[in-house]
């Protein structure tokens, strides 16, 4: 799997002076386990423990499966590990050594370190609920999709999760359950998998049941849009057992692991619509015909040898397996969202129905549909998350406040609180804005480093105003009122301080 190797129909050929020809280049091989470990490093920079979800997956797979001695595969993958801990722990010895006042605040930690993050908020704090604002007991989550639901096996087939990536899901539960049974049955009769399909089956299979297993029974936070993670694998894990399934198809079972994928693809499919309200109900009824009609045709058509008509079932249920997930994401494509969490097709209860590719309504037969609320403010932690009435959320760019920033010299053209905030006035004004508290309310900048940078004439104007932003410093607001002359502009309350 982490090897290249040129295909026996490419090797270059060089003619021999009797006129013969050999191989020139029987193959190359390249290991490639140093690059993986950089990269599975960078990736815990990135996204921390999640980044590294992928990791057993990839290991078992190269461990049982690399085309080399037993030797070889324990020595690179201890290369592998070592360059994973280097290219992730430079980062960690950095922020160590460096004093704190000499760099930037750690910024969700409690003690500006870095393994804070690993052990809590980013990591394993988020997955047992001792970190992370869980959303509820247990990880429940408030209505509307802002957390994950109760956790266990059914939450990523439930409300919001389930309409983001369970559409096919189930189809690859039945692909690993395949791809396992014909590694298995080789062992005694008929073909198996291929080396490099076992070693894929491996790492995209293990990919997806150790994410799907965090993702089910984390505690902590979870949003919806985190499952994104499992796309790549369902996708993969499909892909593979039905090159497999189609390998078999003169088999009974590999007939029947075909018939069973569009079924279960458009069955499924049909649940999530239903559930959802979404296009009009002969279409749901099409879906489940079409699909039935393909399932059947490949049952019986491949027994008595009709290959043109099971090939054209095949494509026909493929279609129908894929239309609902297909509609459900160009429906979510052209709906304008807004805020800071991604959901499918979001709604409102006030309009009814979802709008998706030329007018599509969510009710029965295009009648308006009951819809799905959008999130609600608050996530479950007590406070409010809306952005109604935070500084950056009405500021435009042709605004009087975005020209007044724009006209700044100085290091921060403004600053204000909470990053949500101050992401609004840096896309309006293009002007830097610092974000005071950042975004889950960390302790930076202190009232004395504020003090500091006003002096330097770092900062050319203070923002007011809360909103929705967790950041922010009342010691900072009250220093500021008191000692500077407050002005509207825009609706926002706004400090000069140069």
């Amino acid at each position: 799997m982490l090897t290249h190797r040129l295909p026996s129909h490419v090797e270059s050929v060089a003619q021999l002076p009797e006129g013969q020809s050999r191989p020139f280049v029987k193959h190359v091989e390249k290991p490639t386990t140093p690059g993986v470990g950089v990269a599975l490093g960078f990736a815990f920079l990135t996204k921390m423990l999640q980044g590294l979800i992928v990791l057993p997956a990839f290991g078992l797979a190269y461990l049982l499966l690399a085309n080399t001695s037993w030797r070889k595969r324990i020595g690179q993958l201890a290369v592998a590990t070592l360059a994973l801990i280097v290219s992730a722990g430079w980062f960690v010895v950095v922020t160590m050594i460096v004093p704190a006042s000499a760099r930037p605040y750690i910024g969700g930690s409690t003690d500006n370190t870095f393994m804070d993050l690993v052990l809590g908020y980013n990591g394993i704090g988020r997955i047992s609920g001792d970190a992370g604002n869980g959303g509820g007991p247990g990880g429940a989550g408030t209505a509307g999709g802002s957390f994950g639901g109760e956790t266990g096996l059914s939450r990523l087939f439930g409300s919001e999760m389930g309409n983001e990536i369970s559409w096919l899901l189930p189809v690859a539960v039945l692909a690993l359950v395949f791809l396992a049974y014909v590694a298995v049955r080789s062992r005694f009769d008929g073909p198996g998998l291929t080396r490099m399909e076992g070693a894929a089956a491996i790492a995209w299979g293990g990919w997806l049941l150790v994410t799907a297993a965090v993702f089910s029974y984390m505690s902590g936070t979870i949003h919806p849009y985190y499952t994104v993670a499992l796309a790549p694998a369902i996708g993969a894990v499909i892909a593979i057992a039905a090159i497999v399934a189609w390998r078999r198809r003169d088999r009974w079972d590999g007939r029947l692991t075909i018939a069973a994928m569009i079924a279960l693809a458009a069955a499924w499919s049909i649940v999530l619509l239903n559930r959802n309200d979404f296009g009009p109900t002969w279409c749901r009824w099409a879906l489940g015909a079409v699909a039935l009609i393909a399932a059947l045709t490949v049952l019986v058509g491949g027994a008595l040898g009709w290959r043109q008509a099971a090939g054209a079932a095949v494509i026909a249920g493929s279609i129908a397996g894929f239309a609902g997930t297909a509609s459900f994401a160009i429906a979510t494509a052209t709906t304008p969202h807004s805020g800071s969490i991604p959901t499918a097709v979001s709604t409102s209860m006030e309009t009814g129905g979802m709008g998706g590719p030329g007018g599509m309504r969510g009710g029965p037969n295009g009648a308006p549909g009951r819809g799905r609320p959008t999130a609600p403010a608050d996530q479950g932690d007590g406070q409010d998350r809306s952005r109604s009435g935070s500084p950056g959320s009405s500021v435009s760019a042709d605004s009087e406040l975005a020209a007044l920033l724009r006209s700044t010299t100085t290091t921060w053209a403004a600053a204000t609180n909470g990053s949500q905030s101050a992401a609004g006035i840096e896309i309006a004004s293009g002007k830097a804005v610092m974000a005071i508290g950042g975004w889950s309310g960390d302790p930076a900048p202190t009232l004395d480093q504020f003090k500091t940078y006003v002096q330097e004439g770092k900062i050319g104007y203070y923002i007011g105003g809360q909103g929705g932003d967790r950041g922010g410093n009342s010691e900072i607001a009250e220093w500021v009122a008191a000692n500077f002359t407050a002005s509207t502009i825009d609706g926002q309350t706004v400090y000069k301080l140069i």
